[in-house]
């Protein structure tokens, strides 16, 4: 199994902001996802828009607020199906730290490659929209 990681330090310092970012619609469709009945309660499963063609259902599996975030991926591309999405942040010096991991990916594919990329990118919007408040669903 292999693993996609990506570290961020944002400015932000407020932990609850930054875990709102990951775990409620409206902090999701900032910089993720559109989703459509979503739920933030364990075992309850989402499904996120990433694209017209990329939809993604994901079962919610830890909710830890200021700590952790984590789903596992139910339907989507094959190679998403069993895998995990965990972010986790911790208190830095004034600022958060933010990892992020996208676990159990059975061997290293072009499409692994391209998701890789693609979190790289979703990280960034990410600390733009911590750091600025400007939203952003671009596609790729």
């Amino acid at each position: 199994m292999t693993v996609i990681s990506h570290f961020l330090n944002t400015k932000i310092v407020d932990l609850k902001k930054v875990f709102a970012a990951l775990s409620t619609k409206e902090g999701l469709e900032s910089w993720l996802a559109v989703s459509s009945g979503f739920s933030n309660r364990v075992d309850d499963i989402s499904t996120f828009h990433f694209t017209p063609t990329c939809v993604g259902k994901m079962r919610l599996v830890e909710h830890i607020p200021g700590h952790r975030v984590m789903w596992e991926i139910k339907s989507g591309d094959p190679e998403w199906i069993g895998t995990t999405l965990a972010f986790e942040m911790e208190p830095a010096i004034d600022s958060t730290n933010l990892k992020l991991y996208h676990s159990g990916w059975e061997k290293k594919t072009d499409y692994f490659a391209q998701c890789n990329y693609r979190w790289a990118f979703y990280m960034k919007r990410l600390k733009t929209y911590l750091e600025t408040g400007k939203k952003s669903l671009s596609r790729f």
